[in-house]
């Protein structure tokens, strides 16, 4: 099978690779349909990231199980899944407290499409990706939520929304400050409007990157995101008043460059 390597900065080439197979009882093999650019994989293309090169990168996706061990049983064969962005076991004693990204069973920098500082898992950009743990790792999407829609919701559309979610349940319709750029202060603007923050605004030092996000034409979350989100208990149902306060626009550029609102 094929995966795309990255060799070196602002080197990426398809390269063939052995086929994913299934390790334990409890692998499952996913064939990626959907792979989310992570704003980390922006700094691995230009160098910045610490990871020694050639890998397979891509750790943000969505695909169809094609093969599963005797032990997986919450999904099966040509299911449409999400997949973690972090392999953990499910099982261990900071798993089961919530705390997966802490996992004892997996280095702590575990992860797709890294290289060895992630263990021993390859990348999603390929024809397909062994999943362990598979029980624990994959979520079957329900109807009508597509793999695009739903390739980023393990890691930065995540990580959006935990930026603002519990301020905004302690303090409803409170002001936010959201500063940074790539995908994450996106998803960020995105999830302070479902929940209803007051005013919003949003700094960068990219121009292409600045948005009012306090216009209607700035995407919410789509339908069938939301209907996911809900399914899963990742947000509650919006009780946004429909007199709550106006947004006004107030998109900003710094000149020297906006720290990340929240950052890895």
């Amino acid at each position: 099978m094929q995966a795309l390597h990255y060799l070196g900065k602002a080197q990426l080439r398809w390269q063939d690779i052995p086929d994913a197979a299934l390790v334990e009882t409890s692998d499952a093999i996913v064939r990626p349909l959907a792979v989310a650019a992570c704003d980390l994989d922006r700094s691995i293309f230009e160098g910045l990231a610490p990871f020694k090169p050639p890998f397979v990168i891509g750790h943000e996706f969505a695909g169809e199980v094609m093969a599963r061990g005797e032990h997986v049983t919450a999904v099966d064969v040509g299911d449409i899944v999400l997949a973690s962005f972090q392999p953990s076991c499910g099982a261990c004693v900071n798993c089961q407290r919530g705390y997966s990204a802490a996992c004892t069973e997996v280095p702590p920098t575990s992860m797709y499409g890294i290289g060895e500082a992630a263990g021993e898992w390859s990348g999603a950009l390929a024809d397909a990706v062994r999943v362990p743990w598979a029980n624990f790792n994959l979520r079957r999407l329900p109807n009508g939520v597509t793999p695009l829609a739903a390739a980023s919701a393990s890691d930065n559309f995540a990580d959006g929304l935990r930026a603002v979610d519990q301020e905004l349940a302690a303090r409803p319709r409170s002001s936010v400050l959201i500063a940074g750029t790539g995908s994450i202060p996106l998803y960020t603007i995105a999830a302070a409007r479902h929940l209803g923050a007051g005013r919003i605004t949003y700094a960068s030092d990219n121009k292409r990157a600045l948005v009012n996000p306090n216009d209607a034409r700035f995407p919410e979350y789509s339908a069938e995101v939301e209907a996911y989100l809900l399914a899963n208990n990742l947000i509650a149902p919006s009780d946004r008043a429909a007199d709550a306060p106006t947004n006004q626009a107030c998109a900003h550029e710094t000149p020297q460059g906006a720290p990340m609102f929240f950052q890895r």
